[in-house]
């Protein structure tokens, strides 16, 4: 059986995402493409984000914009929390614009977003602490964050109840909705937050 090219471009992504990783090791700042909408309407596909090496995650804080390595994928989310420290130290992370979040730890943190140069010419360094925009940015990420894992919570505790079926996930409309709501309240901060 003979290989298709699926298998060499795969190699050869790899081969580039490991020659990207030493140069942003070797300089401690590299630029990337972003090809995915998780971080919209902050980030949009398209865009490029400069990012600089994190030696020590110790220094990555709630709200902070990194890169993050989460199986064999690089991407860019915010991050929601820290939990623990030393060690043991791992974040809560999730992009703007989807609905899951998960706990990675320290060591899937590789840098940190500091300037983002938008498709429109507009190029910006995000600035470290907070301003009231970025805040209520954070904020409504980690509330439908909470809203989507507290969905998950009643959903487990009513299939305890008798003569309630046990159902799979979220239904698809109840996702929807999330979606839709999240969408619409982030879409509202995005004329008064761009990276400040």
């Amino acid at each position: 059986m003979t290989r298709g090219y699926g298998d060499l471009t795969e190699k050869a992504a790899d081969l580039v995402e490991e020659m990207w990783l030493e140069a942003l090791e070797r300089r401690g700042t590299a630029t990337m493409l972003v090809v995915g909408d998780s971080m919209r309407p902050y980030i949009l596909r398209g865009d490029r984000v400069v990012v600089s090496a994190v030696p020590d995650a110790d220094g990555v804080r709630a709200g902070d914009v990194v890169l993050l390595r989460i199986e064999k994928a690089l991407v860019v989310h915010r991050i929601l929390r820290r939990i623990g420290a030393g060690r043991k130290l791992r974040f809560r992370q999730k992009g703007d614009a989807t609905l899951e979040s998960s706990v990675v730890g320290s060591d899937a943190v590789l840098a940190k977003v500091v300037r983002i140069e938008h498709q429109d010419g507009d190029a910006r360094p995000v600035e470290p602490g907070w301003s009231s925009e970025r805040l209520l940015l954070w904020a409504a990420v980690c509330t439908t964050d909470l809203l989507y894992r507290s969905g998950h919570l009643v959903k487990r505790k009513l299939r305890a109840l008798p003569g309630v079926r046990p159902g799979g996930r979220l239904s698809g409309s109840i996702k929807r909705s999330m979606r839709r709501a999240q969408e619409r309240f982030v879409e509202q901060l995005s004329s008064k937050v761009r990276p400040t």
